[in-house]
């Protein structure tokens, strides 16, 4: 009896773009079902995570036919700001969709620290897919949420979002919730231009540096895969200087 084979494709998706699209083909190509582990799924919104999971999920359907969508299956997965933890959800959640007995494929690709995961599962196979060059889901989300008109916006994506998901977010933008997550990306932008670099002692007409952010001190926290975070690890001190680990 042949096994079913069952991909697994693991991101936030916080706009789709045609990098993350590429993952989806190549999977499906490989795989009789694709499992979407969608991270970051009951966060509350934030400038780095405007779309609640139910929205991600509507722009990955976009982008398929349909039959590729009833070979979907989506798998939501929390934060747990813990790697063992996240790692038995994911394979867990993993399991009880696809069987006992699948193969099991993990596809991504090398993009940055983010994606040590892919070792994270060393009982599946991996597939890597060559990662497609300027695309960035974090550049979309700046240009969709801080220009002045939607619609200009997503006519400078063409080249970067299908267009089934360019015609849901064009939709989405209609939405209120949309003119909330513009003004606060405003609010951020404007904030940054307030107090980047240096600030201004006004008293002595001089400038101050800013002190240097919570994130560069020992044990800083890193950010994980999927909006978790990593913490560091502190450097040993050792007679009166610092060692590395």
């Amino acid at each position: 009896m042949t096994r079913k084979t069952v991909a697994v494709v693991v991101g936030r998706w916080q706009l789709v773009h045609l990098g993350q699209e590429a993952l989806f083909q190549a999977a499906f190509g490989l795989a009789d079902e694709v499992i979407a582990v969608l991270g970051s799924s009951y966060k509350a919104r934030d400038p780095r995570n405007p779309f609640v999971h139910d929205e991600r999920r509507q722009m990955l359907l976009a982008n398929l036919t349909p039959e590729q969508q009833q070979r979907l299956h989506v798998l939501p997965v929390r934060d747990y700001f813990d790697d063992k933890r996240w790692n038995a959800a994911v394979t867990m959640g993993v399991r009880a969709i696809a069987g006992e007995d699948a193969d099991i494929v993990l596809v991504g690709h090398q993009k940055d620290h983010t994606s040590y995961y892919l070792n994270n599962f060393p009982r599946w196979r991996q597939q890597l897919v060559e990662r497609l060059a300027d695309v960035d889901a974090t550049a979309m989300r700046q240009v969709f949420f801080e220009a002045d008109d939607p619609d200009a916006a997503l006519t400078v994506m063409t080249p970067y979002v299908s267009a089934p998901v360019r015609a849901w977010l064009q939709a989405w933008s209609r939405l209120p919730e949309y003119r909330r997550r513009k003004a606060e990306h405003a609010a951020i932008a404007s904030s940054q231009e307030i107090h980047g670099g240096r600030l201004h002692d006004g008293r002595r007409g001089g400038d101050r540096r800013r002190p240097r952010a919570a994130g560069a001190a020992q044990g800083a926290v890193r950010r994980g895969p999927l909006g978790g975070a990593r913490r560091s690890p502190r450097p040993r001190r050792e007679a009166g200087r610092l060692r590395g680990p």
